[in-house]
C-alpha cells in the first residue's frame, strides 16, 4: 500500500482523459448539420408513423432526440446542461463507434443527443403518457409555425421608409406594393426614394409606386426617371412597373421606345414587352419594334414579336415582318413568337398551317409546339387535319401530342383521338393518341 499515493492520481489522470476524449466527440456529434451527422442510434432507430412530423420545428429552434428506449424532446439550455455519468459516458463511447443500436435491456438511460428536425418516439413505446407528450409537442410545435406574422401598417412602413438602413427601406416598400392601393397615400414617400443612392430601394419604390398609387399619371414621371438609371435592375423593374400601368403609362412609350437598343438584352426584352401591354398608345413607336425584329439578340426579336400583337395594329408592314421571322428567323423561339401575333393580329390560316408542317424539323419543334399550344382553339380544325391526313408519321404523332397537351376535349377532338389509337399505322402515332385520350380524361375529371 506505500505505492497508493502514486496509483491514485495515474488513474485519476487516465480517467479525466477518457472522459474529456468521450465528452468532446459527443460534442461534435451534437453540433453537427443534421445532413452530417450519421449517428446510428438516431438514424436507424424505427419510429412510429403516426408521430414522425417533419420540417414542422421553426428554424429559430433546435429539436432534439434522446435515446435509447424513451424519446423525449429537450430544449438547447436542457442539452448544454445534461449531466452525463461515467456509465452513460462509456455507453456513448461505445455507442458513437459501433454500427449497431444499443439494446433495450440496458439497465441505465443511454443519452444520444443530435439536433435533428423532426420529433420521433420508438416504435415499442407503449406508455400513453409518453405518447401523449411527444404529440403535444408536436401540436405546439405546428401552432407556433403557423401563427401569420403581424401586417405592418402604411404608417409603420412610411416610417420605415426614412431608415439609415437601406434593408429596412427596401422591405417597407416591398410591403406597401404588397397592400396595393389601400397605401395609396404613400406616393410621396415612396417618391422620395427614386434617388436612394442603394439600387434595390430604387426598384423595390418603382414596383411599389405602381402597385399602390391609383392613377398612372401619378407615378409615370417618376417611372421615367427610373427608365434612365444607371443600374440595368433598375431600368427592368420600372419597364415592368409601366407594363403594369399599361394604357395609363403612354407617357412612358419614348422613353421606352429608346431601351429597345440597350446594350442590356433583358433591359430591351422587357422594355418591348412593355410596349405590348400598354397597348395601342405604343403604335407611334413601331418603326423602332420593326427595327427590334431584326436585332442580333434573339431574346429582343421575340419580345419585339409579341409586342406587336399587344399593340394590336395590323398593317401590311408589320404582317410582312413578322411572316418573315416566322419562315426565316433560326431560332424557334422567336418563330413562336411571331407565329403567336400573326395569329393575334387575324392572319390565322396561312400562320397555323405554317407552324403544323414545319413540326417536322426538330431544331424548332419545341417551340412550334408550343406555339400552337398558346393559339388554342383556332388551332385545333387544323390539328384534327394533321392528326387524320398528315403523311409524315411526325407530324401525326406531334398532332395528338399538341391536342392532348391542349385538354381539347370536344367531340370532334375525341373522335379523332379514338379513330387514331385503333386505327393509325404507326404504333408511336396510337400510343401518343391513347395518352392524350386519357389525360384529357384525368384533366376532365379533375
Amino acid at each position: 500500500m506505500k505505492y497508493r499515493h502514486r496509483i491514485l492520481p495515474v488513474i485519476a489522470i487516465a480517467a479525466a482523459a477518457i472522459f474529456l476524449a468521450t465528452y468532446n466527440a459527443a460534442q461534435r456529434y451534437m453540433t453537427l448539420p443534421s445532413s452530417e451527422a450519421k449517428t446510428p442510434s438516431v438514424e436507424n432507430a424505427p419510429v412510429h408513423p403516426e408521430v414522425v412530423e417533419p420540417n414542422i420545428v421553426p428554424d429559430h429552434m433546435e429539436t432534439y432526440v434522446v435515446k435509447p428506449v424513451r424519446m423525449k424532446v429537450i430544449t438547447q439550455a436542457e442539452a448544454d446542461s445534461l449531466t452525463m455519468r461515467q456509465e452513460d459516458i462509456d455507453s456513448t463511447k461505445k455507442l458513437l463507434t459501433e454500427s449497431t443500436v444499443p439494446s433495450t435491456e440496458v439497465k441505465k438511460p443511454t443519452y444520444v443527443v443530435k439536433p435533428v428536425r423532426m420529433l420521433v418516439i420508438h416504435e415499442d413505446e407503449t406508455d400513453p403518457e409518453m405518447r401523449e407528450k411527444v404529440m403535444a409537442e408536436v401540436r405546439q410545435l405546428r401552432a407556433r409555425k403557423t401563427v401569420p406574422p403581424k401586417t405592418p401598417t402604411v404608417e409603420e412602413c412610411i416610417r420605415d421608409l426614412n431608415s439609415d438602413n437601406a434593408r429596412i427601406r427596401r422591405d417597407a416598400a416591398d410591403k406597401l406594393g404588397e397592400l396595393g392601393h389601400a397605401a395609396a397615400k404613400a406616393v410621396p414617400n415612396l417618391a422620395l426614394l427614386v434617388s436612394d443612392e442603394d439600387a434595390e430601394v430604387r426598384m423595390a419604390a418603382a414596383y411599389a409606386m405602381a402597385s399602390v398609387s391609383p392613377s398612372g399619371e401619378q407615378v409615370v414621371p417618376l417611372l421615367i426617371t427610373l427608365l434612365g438609371d444607371q443600374d440595368p435592375d433598375v431600368r427592368i423593374v420600372a419597364a415592368l412597373s409601366c407594363g403594369k400601368l399599361k394604357g395609363e403609362a403612354s407617357q412612358a412609350v419614348p422613353a421606352l421606345a429608346k431601351l429597345l437598343t440597350d446594350e442590356n438584352a433583358e433591359v430591351a426584352c422587357f422594355s418591348a414587352e412593355a410596349l405590348g401591354q400598354i397597348g395601342e398608345a405604343a403604335a407611334a413607336v413601331e418603326d423602332d419594334l420593326l427595327k427590334a425584329l431584326n436585332d442580333p439578340r434573339s431574346d429582343v426579336r421575340i419580345s419585339a414579336a409579341l409586342a406587336f400583337g399587344g399593340i394590336g395594329r395590323r398593317t401590311p408592314e408589320i404582317i410582312d415582318a413578322l411572316e418573315d421571322r416566322l419562315q426565316n428567323d433560326s431560332s424557334g423561339f422567336v418563330k413562336r413568337g411571331a407565329g403567336i401575333s400573326l395569329v393575334t393580329l387575324g392572319h390565322v390560316d396561312e400562320t397555323i398551317q405554317y407552324l403544323i408542317a414545319n413540326l417536322e424539323f426538330e431544331q424548332w419543334r419545341r417551340d412550334l409546339k408550343h406555339a400552337l399550344r398558346d393559339i388554342g382553339k383556332p388551332a385545333v380544325p387544323a390539328l384534327i387535319d394533321a392528326l387524320q391526313n398528315a403523311e409524315k408519321t411526325v407530324i401525326r404523332r406531334n398532332a395528338a401530342i399538341i391536342l392532348g397537351r391542349m385538354n381539347a376535349n370536344s367531340p370532334d377532338v375525341l373522335a379523332a383521338l379514338k379513330q387514331a389509337a385503333k386505327e393509325d399505322p404507326d404504333p408511336n402515332v396510337r400510343l401518343k393518341a391513347n395518352w392524350s385520350l386519357e389525360r384529357i380524361a384525368r384533366k376532365t375529371a379533375e
